[in-house]
């Protein structure tokens, strides 16, 4: 397992005025991160609903979904899932099912939502033990309350060798779906996930390698 860092660049963190001039031929999420740099942040509870939060660009859904369907286009390729397929906390997150492949899914949440099959605990989930073989769990770690409790319950669903693709965040800001209790680190994952499960990838998101926004990971049930 390799933890990758995403940061290709100079350094985002100098905003003088000489520096915006260079920005212009800098990546837009460099730009992007000058801009959110230059201005106040958003701060507060209800920041996703903040005009200023247009500011964090790099930082927010519509892109980060779609970093989101990239790597899990990647991931199925190289970590192929079995049937079914089990999408954790679906929400209002079901487009990343795309990079899927049409595969035979089940979404679960525990508020009812368009699109999910059935509505539960995360913690217990209503499948026999090694009857999932495959399980997608993308920002949802953060909005319980005991993040290990659902790492264990996916690790009794899934089957031998069944891949995991996880999102958690790590540099993100406030978002309460209905609360938003957690932010992880690379090693913290490691930890939640344990013995149960081995590690084939895991890398950050966002602009600054050593302050991601985002931990992708795919792991397998050992």
């Amino acid at each position: 397992m390799v933890y990758r860092n995403r940061l290709q660049g100079p350094n985002a963190a100098q905003t003088g005025p000489a520096t915006r001039r260079r920005a212009r031929r800098w990546p837009w999420w460099v730009r992007r991160f000058l801009r959110w740099r230059a201005g106040d942040p958003p701060t507060g509870a209800d920041i996703w609903q903040d005009s200023r939060a247009k500011r964090l660009g790099v930082m927010w859904p519509e892109r980060d979904r779609a970093t989101i369907r990239d790597y899990l286009g990647w991931a199925v390729r190289f970590f192929p899932p079995g049937e079914p397929f089990l999408n954790v906390g679906s929400g209002g997150f079901s487009d990343v099912e795309a990079a899927l492949g049409g595969r035979r899914l089940f979404r679960q949440d525990f508020l009812k939502c368009p699109g999910a099959d059935f509505i539960s605990d995360a913690g217990r989930l209503p499948f026999p033990a090694a009857g999932v073989g495959a399980a997608i769990c993308v920002s949802v770690l953060e909005h319980a309350v005991d993040p290990a409790a659902i790492l264990r319950e996916l690790a009794r669903v899934l089957r031998p060798g069944a891949p995991l693709y996880i999102s958690v965040p790590c540099v993100w800001p406030i978002h309460r779906f209905p609360n938003d209790y957690w932010r992880f680190m690379p090693d913290g994952l490691l930890l939640l996930l344990g013995a149960a499960f081995r590690v084939g990838d895991m890398r950050g998101t966002g602009p600054r390698g050593n302050l991601p926004i985002q931990i992708l990971c795919t792991a397998s049930r050992a």
